[in-house]
């Protein structure tokens, strides 16, 4: 494979945001407590789910991003067939639940559970105005899954913390392909206003979460 096919192969599995969530989660499990076997699994598992939510999203995505005229996708280029495309998303998810059952089984039902919440939103519930809920319910599950790993609790600020990055990476992630959402018919929340609306309920969403994490850390040190 040469590093156009790797770069393709990684742009479709949306790499940088797998990497940035499962950068996210890691640090969350060394907090909580995370053994240094039990970190290098979950990472695993979490990296292999972000890649099969990465793939999959583009696979749905397909008639939309024809829709729009995204020049940028693989699939619709027809550099890589849809075919293709499903069938590493589904042997990566297949990977993933493998190893977060691996890893415990409780703490790998709720990992399971924030993968089959993105799942979702990239079957079908991203064009609904539930799109936010999906963001925020599944950060919010990273401090469950980290806490349920390290035999530690999670407080419920600091799952709101994570829900309100959620809605904040949802906003931030959509705001920037506003136009070409609304041009494939796309309605999910951030679509559902104005764009000037959904930048203002961007920065409240910001502040909400540096508002709350702040609070977060002012009450473990204290």
């Amino acid at each position: 494979m040469n590093r156009k096919n790797l770069s393709t192969y990684l742009e479709t599995a949306h790499v940088k945001a797998a990497v940035g969530v499962t950068t996210i989660t890691t640090i969350t499990c060394l907090v909580f407590g995370t053994t240094l076997g039990q970190t290098i699994l979950a990472i695993l598992a979490v990296i292999s789910a972000q890649f099969s939510i990465g793939f999959s999203n583009n696979y749905f995505d397909r008639e939309n991003d024809k829709k729009s005229g995204r020049k940028d996708k693989a699939i619709v280029n027809k550099v890589l067939r849809a075919k293709t495309v499903l069938i590493i998303a589904t042997l990566l998810l297949a990977i993933s639940v493998v190893l977060s059952l691996s890893l415990d089984i409780r703490a790998g039902l709720i990992h399971l559970g924030a993968v089959a919440i993105a799942w979702s939103y990239n079957i079908g519930l991203k064009n609904t105005r539930l799109s936010i809920l999906c963001y925020m319910a599944a950060f919010s599950i990273i401090p469950l899954f980290a806490a349920e790993l390290a035999g530690n609790t999670a407080s419920l600020l600091t799952v709101l913390s994570f829900a309100a990055l959620g809605s904040t990476m949802h906003l931030l992630d959509a705001l920037g392909d506003y136009e070409y959402d609304n041009k494939a018919g796309i309605n999910g929340f951030p679509n559902s206003f104005p764009l000037a609306t959904s930048e203002l309920i961007l920065k409240f969403s910001a502040v909400v979460f540096m508002v709350l994490s702040t609070s977060n850390i002012v009450a473990i040190t204290i």
